[in-house]
């Protein structure tokens, strides 16, 4: 899975932000069909400079497509789904409940302690994504390191990987720190049958245009939906494209 890919593209009159969904599903790690692994969460950039942000939530197979159909629909600064959160002490909560989805995935929000300007402590290491406790417990599911970066099902056989890369930036900088949470499409498929639920995944790419002359900046939108359902098909639900909001 290749986190370097442009997300830019020549428009009309300048360059836009891609709307093409072959290039929007290759940031999950699908093509015609899931791969062996698909990436269900994550903040990164892209090569061009694009933030990239992914989430994702199950729900009842019954109202999937019509809530698939809403988030897409919702406006980028509006749209979102609900995460689990963990402070010091390795607690889960959630203080982002959203009607019928259902969060799956924790979202560390822990204080690092770490000179900023320290390149060894790298923030997103010690946030990195991982399932709750009921959906690891499906699975059986066991951390092969403190840093929780590989988790093995109980046949030893990896099925989440969360990974993390960059570097704390100094005060006058930039984060450059990124997170991805991974999975098996084995795992994944075991989780919906079991939970006897659907994933719907928010892909948002956003960039920044910087005022000038007076004119505030401006952030710039591309969104899409992605429904999975138990046997691993998938549908793509297009948001809008380099849209200004």
């Amino acid at each position: 899975m290749e986190a370097q890919v442009n997300l830019y593209e020549k428009g009309e009159k300048r360059l836009v932000l891609t709307g093409d969904r072959a290039k929007l599903l290759s940031l999950l790690n699908i093509e015609s069909s899931l791969g062996l692994d698909i990436i269900v969460a994550g903040d990164w950039r892209s090569a061009d400079g694009i933030e990239i942000h992914i989430t994702s939530a199950l729900v009842v197979p019954r109202q999937a497509k019509k809530l698939a159909l809403q988030l897409s629909q919702e406006e980028p600064f509006r749209a979102w789904l609900p995460r689990v959160e963990e402070r010091d002490g390795g607690g889960e909560y959630s203080l982002s409940e959203k009607g019928p989805y259902q969060p799956w995935i924790v979202w560390p929000d822990i204080e690092t302690g770490l000179d900023e300007t320290d390149t060894l402590g790298v923030s997103a290491a010690v946030r990195r994504l991982y399932f709750t406790k009921a959906i690891n417990a499906i699975s059986s599911l066991k951390s092969l390191d403190p840093f929780r970066r590989t988790w093995v099902d109980r046949r030893g056989r990896v099925a989440v990987r969360s990974e993390a890369w960059g570097r704390n930036p100094a005060r006058d900088e930039e984060s450059k720190s990124a997170e991805r949470l991974v999975c098996s499409s084995g795992f994944l498929k075991d989780v919906l049958l079991k939970r006897r639920a659907e994933l719907l995944v928010l892909v948002t790419l956003r960039r920044y245009e910087k005022g000038f002359g007076g004119r505030d900046g401006q952030f710039w939108h591309t969104t899409a939906v992605i429904r999975i359902d138990q046997s691993l098909g998938f549908e793509f639900y297009p948001g809008v494209i380099d849209t200004p909001h």
